[in-house]
């Protein structure tokens, strides 16, 4: 109850693997804190117990931790040069070919929509109306905290991410900027590559190649630029 393992819990595992599969030294360094602080591990697939007596008993017993860690290393970067090898032909046949008919992905901002019957991607006119609008008076010289101050007051309705997630309160001057910032009014999309720093496993997030007209525009060019140049000399 208050929150502590006890030295002498036990602690049920898969495989070895399945407690890191991090570089060595930090897998290692996971399975000896628990360890010195009392935890037996148990491997449920070869039923091997590793306990700080064994340990003691049997040194070389920790060889074959060592050498599972270092397998499950490596099988992991394996299978992630096999997803990021995946993701680039993926991305670079959008580039080449478009949508095909198949949506590249679903995670759409929030005034598209991927339409299973027309087997493309589709503005939600309503929204699609109000960022056009973001852009036209952004453009007449209104702040981004004034137009979600605007938008609040008129009691627009907020968007929904995807469908069971819950809206934000009101608009916020923070959203009206990144829809200013981001590509896909004009359709374009932007790709990430997403990478985990070594050692405090943050999420790191890097754009890639643009894909012009992936997604309907909202917004015509010769505005979304015209937004874009005046923001860049504020």
């Amino acid at each position: 109850l208050s929150g502590y393992v006890l030295p002498g819990s036990y602690l049920l595992i898969e495989n070895i693997d399945r407690l890191s599969r991090d570089h060595v030294l930090e897998a290692q360094t996971i399975f000896s804190r628990l360890i010195l602080a009392g935890i037996i591990i148990v491997t449920l697939t070869n039923g091997e117990v590793y306990s700080r007596q064994r340990l003691n008993e049997e040194p070389y017993a920790m060889l074959m931790i060592v050498l599972e860690q270092i397998r499950a290393n490596q099988e992991n970067v394996r299978k992630s040069q096999l997803i990021g090898d995946a993701k680039a032909r993926k991305k670079q046949q959008l580039i080449e070919h478009g949508v095909q008919g198949k949506p590249y992905t679903r995670m759409t901002p929030a005034w598209i929509t991927w339409s299973d019957e027309a087997t493309a991607y589709e503005l939600l006119p309503d929204r699609a109306a109000i960022v056009r609008e973001i852009f036209e008076r952004t453009d007449a010289g209104d702040g981004a905290d004034g137009i979600a101050k605007n938008l609040n007051r008129r009691g627009v309705d907020t968007w929904g991410r995807r469908a069971g997630k819950q809206k934000a309160n009101h608009w916020r001057g923070s959203y009206i900027r990144k829809i200013l910032l981001s590509t896909a009014p004009i359709g374009t999309f932007t790709p990430h590559d997403i990478t985990y720093d070594e050692i405090t496993r943050a999420r790191r997030s890097t754009p890639t190649a643009l894909v012009p007209n992936m997604f309907p525009a909202a917004v015509g060019e010769e505005l979304y630029w015209r937004v874009k140049i005046g923001r860049a000399h504020v």
